[in-house]
């Protein structure tokens, strides 16, 4: 996803929001891919990978969470 959207996100499988990508939703995914923003819940049944631009704000229930330096997570993890 490159620019933004508003609603609810729900797919089995990979989700790549880019740089300029701003999502406020929730989302439930397999793997996930963030380097831009998202405001909501995400649910990831695989990976959730932060690259150093992405920000999250929400909750975050995953198996695999990795951030790389200087992304943000300002969540709270389940």
């Amino acid at each position: 996803i490159d620019g933004h959207f508003t609603g609810q996100i729900e797919t089995r499988g990979n989700l790549v929001l880019g740089e300029t990508g701003r999502v406020e939703a929730n989302i439930s995914a397999g793997n996930v891919t963030i380097s831009g923003e998202i405001k909501g819940n995400l649910a990831i049944s695989g990976q959730l990978y932060i690259t150093s631009t992405g920000k999250v704000y929400g909750d975050i229930e995953t198996k695999n969470l990795i951030i790389e330096e200087g992304g943000s997570s300002k969540a709270n993890p389940r």
